[in-house]
């Protein structure tokens, strides 16, 4: 599950620790960081904090409790348990509450560690001077006070901190799609979005997707990332001209590379993803390899007739004042149908 986002900052989380613990980074000068725990966490981290300095001074009358029959410790979450005064199933339900609530708390904790740590990663020239939406913080906390699981940790850490940077860019009904998610419907995503392209994830002559069967296309859909376990149809139009040839091209702007089909025209089949996996793609994409580009092209070549493909490296992108993009690219191609075709000239 290392791949799952460009951050590889991997973060063991001890949910025994007292929350004082993220004070360093509460007190860092980064803009994002700043915005996670000033903005909105300043009252309640203060309050943690201060729990967490009188609980050192609690801890000699605990000792004491404990070995008078007063209390235990409850192992699994590190917390007092009092049953010297428990007198019935109300009370003993009370004392379960409290002990869940601290051990919410340091779940928060670990949670805003890890997107302050990956926060700490990102320019702050691209983190928006805008304060985040209170109300997608508080369905984000909800959900971070109840994951134990380190990778799914990781992976709603990341929601705030793509939130952070770039606020209300995350619909709540997309919030609401992803706190659902288990981990191998996450893992099933991840593993499909770099297959994505014109909104939908390439489909194999197979019906089925170049990195899943078809069972796991439907568990995208339950899930509620893919629109059903359907395809669209997707023609290209972006044109040009190469040595007075006509080509239709697939561009890859993150990974610098263009695929260019010699071809009147190319279509393909895709799963078309819904809003919140559309969402959840633009912010967990990575850069396509060269191995990931060529997977891709020449499942399209299938797809028309084994059309002929170059690979070129695009080395200038532009932005036209329509809002249109421009793309050049060298003539020396880094693959070829030729080369699939297992021909060396």
């Amino acid at each position: 599950m290392s791949d799952w986002w460009p951050i590889k900052a991997k973060l063991k989380a001890d949910l025994t620790k007292p929350a004082e613990d993220i004070t360093g980074i509460a007190k860092d000068t980064h803009k994002g960081v700043g915005k996670l725990f000033y903005a909105l966490l300043g009252p309640w981290i203060e309050e943690r904090i201060g729990k967490a300095k009188r609980g050192a001074a609690q801890a000699e009358k605990d000792s004491l409790d404990i070995l008078a029959g007063h209390a235990r410790l409850d192992e699994e979450t590190k917390t007092m348990i009092s049953i010297g005064n428990v007198s019935g199933v109300d009370a003993l339900c009370e004392e379960l509450e409290k002990a869940n609530s601290q051990c919410k708390a340091k779940r928060l904790a670990a949670a805003l560690m890890a997107a302050s740590i990956e926060m700490k990663q990102v320019p702050e020239v691209e983190v928006s001077d805008e304060p985040l939406n209170q109300t997608f913080f508080n369905h984000w906390r909800e959900e971070a006070e109840l994951i134990d699981d380190e990778d799914l940790r990781q992976w709603w850490a990341h929601l705030l901190v793509e939130e952070t940077k770039k606020p209300n860019s995350i619909s709540p009904r997309t919030l609401d799609v992803v706190k659902n998610l288990s981990r191998k419907e996450v893992e099933i995503f991840i593993k499909n979005i770099v297959y994505v392209y014109a909104g939908g994830i390439i489909q194999t002559n197979k019906h089925q997707a170049i990195a899943s069967d078809l069972s796991e296309i439907i568990t995208l859909q339950d899930a509620g990332l893919v629109i059903g376990a359907q395809f669209l149809k997707q023609h290209l139009e972006l044109t040009c001209e190469i040595n007075n040839n006509k080509y239709i091209c697939m561009m890859f702007p993150d990974s610098k590379k263009a695929v260019a089909f010699k071809a009147e025209k190319i279509s393909f089949s895709c799963y078309v993803l819904t809003t919140a996996g559309k969402e959840l793609y633009k912010m967990f994409k990575k850069v396509e390899s060269l191995e990931e580009i060529k997977a891709i092209a020449q499942e399209v070549s299938k797809q028309n007739n084994n059309a002929e493909y170059v690979v070129y490296p695009i080395f200038h992108i532009g932005k036209n004042n329509d809002g249109t993009m421009t793309y050049q690219f060298t003539l020396t191609p880094v693959w070829s149908s030729a080369a699939d075709n297992g021909d060396t000239k």
